[in-house]
């Protein structure tokens, strides 16, 4: 029996802290929206009884102070203070959100998304700042009673998998194995191939994840179509071998991509048929 796995990069506006773009999804009332969207997701979460791995940013659930994010290479520093200064409150503060999760019936797995969201890859970041970072999100979350043991990279750019053992995480997800080239991809999208998600033993309490693919059709009809084509093929992969399906995606996507959010619940539905039937297994990161 194969294993499906949803993972979630649960960031509100940190994540475009570098790009400007919370400001031009503020401006649209993304996160203001998104509430919304929790509530019905949770409860079809709850109805269904499904888990999802939420990896959630520190800040983004804590009541950082400008101090907050003095470990952090330039200008990733001011980036952080500038976003938490001039962004209204439901674009940097979710802890509603998490709180929201904790009361769901059906156990989610919050995991981490580190604490500022921070590329890692950043030659100026240091392994003490990365460190210190990754135990600020994992404190965030302790504060609510949360051991996180799932971590996600920012931007899913992957650096010192040891920082992840020596912080008290257990498994991470990486980036999918897909071809480099673009015809490649596409290639691979219109054939409906999806990267098997295989679980890497690193050391005796580490583990990765790899082969996730972004559940993301960007408002085009022809990318939804070769999602969804890549998706129906993988379910039916997981229906009839020991295949593993990780799809991941940002949840505020649900709120500025029209349909996604009925597509994602439809394929909820259909995953959890085919649980039903003991067809496939549904299962978080940890």
């Amino acid at each position: 029996m194969g294993k499906f796995t949803i993972s979630l990069d649960f960031e509100l506006g940190w994540g475009g802290m570098e790009s400007q773009m919370w400001r031009y999804r503020e401006k649209k009332g993304v996160f203001k929206n998104f509430r919304s969207v929790i509530e019905r997701m949770t409860a079809l979460l709850d109805d269904l009884e499904i888990s999802l791995t939420w990896a959630c940013v520190g800040a983004m659930v804590s009541n950082p102070e400008p101090s907050d994010f003095d470990h952090l290479p330039e200008p990733f520093r001011q980036n952080a203070v500038d976003f938490l200064k001039g962004s209204e409150t439901f674009t940097h503060d979710g802890r509603d959100l998490l709180e929201n999760l904790l009361k769901m019936r059906t156990k989610q797995d919050i995991g981490s998304h580190s604490f500022s969201h921070t590329r890692f890859h950043i030659d100026s970041f240091s392994d003490e700042a990365k460190l210190l970072d990754l135990k600020k999100g994992r404190e965030a979350l302790l504060s609510f009673d949360i051991e996180p043991k799932s971590f996600v990279y920012p931007v899913n750019q992957v650096s010192n998998l040891e920082l992840l053992a020596e912080a008290g995480f257990s498994v991470a997800r990486l980036p999918p194995k897909t071809p480099s080239s673009r015809s490649g991809k596409l290639t691979g999208a219109i054939l409906g191939r999806t990267p098997s998600a295989k679980r890497h033993q690193v050391s005796q309490k580490f583990e990765t994840e790899d082969g996730s693919m972004l559940y993301n059709w960007r408002n085009s009809r022809f990318r939804r179509a070769l999602i969804d084509h890549q998706v129906r093929l993988g379910l039916q992969k997981i229906s009839h071998a020991d295949y593993h399906l990780h799809l991941w995606l940002h949840p505020f996507n649900l709120v500025e991509i029209d349909g996604l959010e009925n597509g994602l619940y439809e394929l909820l539905k259909k995953a959890a048929h085919l649980r039903d039937k003991g067809r496939l297994q549904i299962c978080t990161m940890s």
